[in-house]
């Protein structure tokens, strides 16, 4: 098949709003009437295509007839609902990565700025009102 061929049935398969198992089947009995006319005529064009068998939008247009419009609604609301469920759990995804952040700016900024130095094998860890610390964040210099 040539890549006029190719591009015909790409642009047939691209309108289909069938099911894939329709789809397919469409698709199937296009590429053997497509194989058996370039067998035939082995140099033909995307138009003598059109012209044989019908420009892509009238070949979907014909599926769709045959099919019947109650079937193809049914398909389409199908999509709209799977659409209308991806959406949502990717809003819902992206405000629990937004609350997850902004509970994460809290807790760093309500954290206290913490200085360490380290003195050969001791470590201070000193907070930024110069009060001797824990590893925990204890005041070591309080009086018990």
């Amino acid at each position: 098949m040539t890549n006029s061929g190719k591009k015909y049935l790409c642009d047939i398969r691209s309108l289909l709003p069938n099911s894939k198992s329709e789809k397919h089947r469409i698709m199937e009995r296009m590429e053997k009437q497509l194989n058996d006319f370039y067998s035939e005529e082995p140099q033909a064009g995307y138009d003598e295509l059109c012209s044989r068998f019908g420009t892509p939008t009238e070949i979907a247009a014909s599926a769709l007839m045959e099919e019947g419009p109650g079937k193809v609604l049914e398909q389409l609301q199908l999509r709209r609902r799977i659409m209308q469920a991806v959406i949502g759990f990717l809003l819902a995804a992206f405000v629990l990565f937004g609350a997850v952040a902004v509970w994460f700016v809290i807790e760093v900024r309500s954290t206290r700025n913490l200085h360490v130095e380290e003195t050969g094998r001791t470590v201070y860890i000193i907070d930024d009102e110069g009060h001797l610390l824990d590893e925990e964040g204890n005041r070591l210099d309080e009086a018990d």
